[in-house]
């Protein structure tokens, strides 16, 4: 799929592997559920999104920066006392 997707959206380019394989998947669910209702405006709102991203990974110390651990990143947080299971 990403490489029918590349004439047409080229800023694809600049996504990592993984994150090109998620733009994928989730372009294919959103197309497919907005087809499903008769609206695509949804569509539109995903490729923005996706495009920021490539945008983002396309800068240099930008995409070093998404690319490096993150310190704190597997901390477990405690659930606020009195909280619900339920969200």
């Amino acid at each position: 799929m990403a490489e029918a997707l590349r004439p047409l959206l080229p800023w694809t380019r600049f996504l990592a592997p993984p994150a090109l394989e998620e733009f994928c998947r989730e372009f294919a669910e959103i197309l497919q559920s907005c087809a499903s209702i008769g609206k695509m405006n949804r569509v539109a709102e995903v490729i923005a999104d996706w495009k920021a991203t490539a945008e983002a990974y396309a800068d240099p110390a930008v995409a070093s920066d998404l690319q490096r651990p993150r310190p704190g990143a597997d901390a477990r947080v405690p659930r606020p006392a009195g909280g619900s299971e339920e969200g």
